[in-house]
């Protein structure tokens, strides 16, 4: 079977390997949640008794851990899409994410052109 994917046809194969892709993400993404969830339940290993510098390493750790589940929320997400039949489509403007650009980010919900317009009006706003 084959998909119109950003102007050219992707193979079964070819979503699967995006598929893989995206799993292979997750488990990379549960393992560094683990082990920050672990270092903020132990505490500071690096300076004991420096109350500042728990702080700030508590501080950056509660950072990771919301990245990484913002980054486990995407590949659920994608990996949702990829089920329904919408891996793929941009959100924005429903044409097609090419197939280099799902390669280099497996999680990409809008075309290049869309997150160019994207990008341009979060600058604005700043």
């Amino acid at each position: 079977m084959r998909f119109l994917m950003g102007g050219s046809f992707v193979t079964e194969k070819q979503l699967q390997e995006l598929r893989g892709l995206l799993i292979e993400l997750l488990k990379e993404s549960m393992a560094r949640f683990e082990e920050a969830n672990l270092l903020l339940r132990n505490g500071s290993q690096y300076n004991p008794g420096d109350e500042t510098s728990d702080e700030n390493d508590r501080n950056r750790l509660l950072s990771r851990l919301d990245q990484v589940k913002q980054n486990v929320g995407e590949i659920h997400q994608a990996l949702n899409r990829i089920r329904s039949g919408t891996y793929g489509e941009c959100v924005a403007c429903k044409g097609w994410i090419s197939i280099k650009r799902l390669k280099i980010l497996p999680t990409a919900r809008f075309c290049l052109q869309c997150q160019k317009i994207l990008e341009q009006k979060d600058k604005k706003e700043t």
